[in-house]
Formats: structure tokens, C-alpha cells, sequence
């Protein structure tokens, strides 16, 4: 029976933010080379070989090839690799086929021993809930962690971080978090333009009375921007090229 910690892993893992982290992180350990697909499969790190070199690819004759079918192994040069095109390389293609060479000849693989799934774990190559639950904690972390540096970075006063870390959490008093909280509202509609529901990204980026606000900073530090609808997108964006870096400091407060 699956453990109560691989039954959440499993739901953690089916939302789409992290499905490609989890699939990134089981690669092929090559063997005889007779399971593993040339272009399809992530045998020779991370990304498939089809990523590295689309344009290949799309004229090579061994698209749906196992490695077995095009290398055999040399005593002299070790393992040589047939790899078939459609027509002649052009000058530039050469210089993707020196390089796909280069990457392949990296290679190594056991005629005795088959292919098999292994997990991106350097020192074990095996999947454990420990290992598993360190990959979501730092992408997690990593993401939010860029984005609260850059709050904390700012040249403001601390009340001004603490409400830029409030909007970005979701910790301001609006309507919509009051009602979640039991307090009881005669409605939940925004008190500045009475149009929409107050919740933080409403108030602080698609609100019409925000939105004058903005158009006023954006005049006084003479640039354009996009508004954003979430808060963390919107803080990100505000960083202008061409300016000086105190510039961006005060456009920083200002998002």
C-alpha cells in the first residue's frame, strides 16, 4: 500500500507546475542501448537530443531510432555513431553535427548490461521521498526566493517592504480576504471604483482608480509599462533599461 507521503507526492506532483520538474528528473542510464530512442528520450543529461538540435532532427532518416541501430562499438575508436540525412549538410549544419558528435562521443554504455530509469541523483541514483520532497522545496524556493530578495533589496522604508511582502502573499485586509476569513460585508465590491471584487490584484494592478496611479508614476519616471493581473508578475516588470540603478531602486518602490 503507498505510504500517505507517496499518495501526496503524487498529487503534488500531477499539477502541472511541477510535472515537467518530476519527468526532467528521471533519465536513462545507457546500457546495450535497446530501449533507450536516439532523439525521444533524455539519455545524454537532462534534455532530449531532439531539444539540443531541432533543426538535425527534422532531416535526419533515424527519427524513431534505438541507440543500438545506429552505433556499433570499435576496439580502436570505441563506440561510432551512423546517423543518417535526407540530403547533404549544409556548411552551417556541419559545424551542429561536429557538435552533436562531440556530445555523443561523451557517451558511455555496456553491451552486457541493459538500459534503465534512473533518478537525477548523482551520488545514489534513486528515487526517495527525501530527495523528491528537496527538488519542490528548491524550486519553490527558488522562484519566491528572486522575487522577496528583490523586496527586500529596495531602497525604502520598512513599511513599505512589509506592504510589498503583504500584497505579494496575499495579507492585505481586502474585501474578498475578509469574506473568506467569516467577517461579515454588505458586499465585496472595490471602495475605489465600486465595479469589480476587491481582491489584492484588483486593488493594487487592474483596479481603473489603480490604474491612474500608475499612469502617474510611469510619467514621472517617463517610460511605458504593462500591467500585469497577478502582483508578483507586475513587481518582476519593473525593471527599465537605459536607467541608472538608483533609478530602478525608486521604480522598484513604486511596483
Amino acid at each position: 500500500m503507498d505510504s500517505l507521503w507517496w499518495r501526496d507526492l503524487k498529487e503534488v506532483w500531477a499539477l502541472d507546475f511541477w510535472k515537467d520538474n518530476f519527468e526532467a528528473n528521471i533519465l536513462w542510464e545507457v546500457g546495450n542501448g535497446r530501449e533507450i530512442r536516439l532523439w525521444d528520450d533524455s539519455w545524454a543529461g537532462n534534455v532530449a537530443i531532439k531539444e539540443l538540435f531541432p533543426r538535425l532532427h527534422s532531416i535526419c532518416t533515424t527519427k524513431e531510432s534505438l541507440l543500438w541501430q545506429v552505433r556499433e562499438w570499435s576496439e580502436s575508436l570505441g563506440w561510432v555513431w551512423k546517423i543518417e540525412w535526407r540530403r547533404t549538410l549544409f556548411e552551417w549544419e556541419l559545424s551542429l553535427e561536429s557538435q552533436l558528435m562531440h556530445i555523443l562521443g561523451d557517451q558511455t554504455g555496456r553491451a552486457d548490461k541493459e538500459d534503465r530509469w534512473v533518478w537525477n541523483d548523482r551520488r545514489t541514483k534513486r528515487f526517495t521521498v527525501k530527495s523528491a520532497y528537496n527538488i519542490l522545496r528548491d524550486e519553490y524556493q527558488g522562484e519566491q526566493g528572486d522575487i522577496y530578495m528583490g523586496v527586500w533589496r529596495l531602497k525604502a522604508q520598512p513599511s513599505a517592504h512589509l506592504l510589498a511582502w503583504r500584497v505579494l502573499e496575499d495579507k492585505i485586509a481586502t474585501k474578498a480576504n475578509l469574506a473568506r476569513r467569516g467577517v461579515g460585508l454588505i458586499n465585496n465590491i472595490c471602495s475605489l471604483c465600486g465595479e469589480e471584487e476587491e481582491t489584492t490584484s484588483h486593488l493594487f494592478c487592474t483596479c481603473r482608480v489603480a490604474w491612474l496611479v500608475w499612469e502617474m508614476c510611469s510619467e514621472w519616471a517617463g517610460t511605458t509599462f504593462v500591467s500585469h493581473r497577478d502582483p508578483k508578475d507586475h513587481f518582476l516588470s519593473f525593471r527599465m533599461s537605459g536607467v541608472t540603478e538608483s533609478v530602478n531602486q525608486v521604480w522598484g518602490v513604486c511596483g
